[in-house]
């Protein structure tokens, strides 16, 4: 995190930073996925009346799998497609597919649950996600919701979605800023095909 006053050094001034350092007391979690939907906006006719409105379609996503180890199945995954309902259906599919290779490797640890996170989950990617499980047959969904409409954690099979706006309030673009190049390590790796000047689009 960037403090928001300058320090003094040797060769001038420059942004502190705040570090955590007692990463040894953190809880392991051996496993993370972080996730985005992408869209593009439609215009639609909603009425005579009231004219052509915005409507958000998503035409695709990408998805980042963290482990400990180098697996082969933690690796960047993308797919696009037209249709709104097979791009959110592929996602979920892949991720049911690749729990399935996560839970051997993790049978010791007991009620373990795949954290899979998304920014700004709660004001957009939930909605998407849910409305998609009505053709899938599980047992039980866990939710906790602010509203009817805005759900800030909700889990499936052994997923558990999370908010990351919840307690890193800006934007990815911002909070991306606040890295040197260097310190991007699972995004330079998931862009390894791509030049220097690619990746820095």
């Amino acid at each position: 995190t960037t403090l928001p006053f300058n320090k003094k050094s040797k060769d001038g001034y420059e942004k502190p930073f705040m570090k955590f350092r007692n990463d040894k007391h953190e809880i392991k979690n051996p496993f993370r996925a972080y996730a985005d939907f992408e869209s593009v906006i439609e215009k639609y006719d909603e009425s005579e009346t009231k004219g052509l409105k915005d409507r958000h379609k998503v035409m695709s996503y990408g998805l980042n799998i963290i482990g400990d180890d180098d697996y082969d199945f933690c690796k960047y995954y993308h797919f696009e497609n037209a249709d709104e309902n097979i791009v959110i259906d592929h996602f979920i599919n892949t991720l049911l597919d690749i729990e399935s290779k996560i839970l051997p490797i993790v049978e010791n640890i007991k009620n373990y649950k795949i954290p899979v996170v998304f920014h700004n989950l709660k004001n957009y990617d939930a909605h998407l996600i849910i409305s998609n499980l009505k053709n899938k047959n599980f047992s039980r969904l866990d939710v906790i919701a602010s509203n009817f409409e805005k759900f800030m954690t909700f889990g499936f099979s052994s997923l558990k979605f999370i908010d990351s706006f919840s307690f890193l309030s800006s934007s990815l673009d911002t909070l991306s800023g606040n890295l040197e190049r260097t310190d991007k390590k699972y995004t330079l790796k998931s862009l390894d095909k791509y030049s220097i000047e690619e990746q820095d689009l």
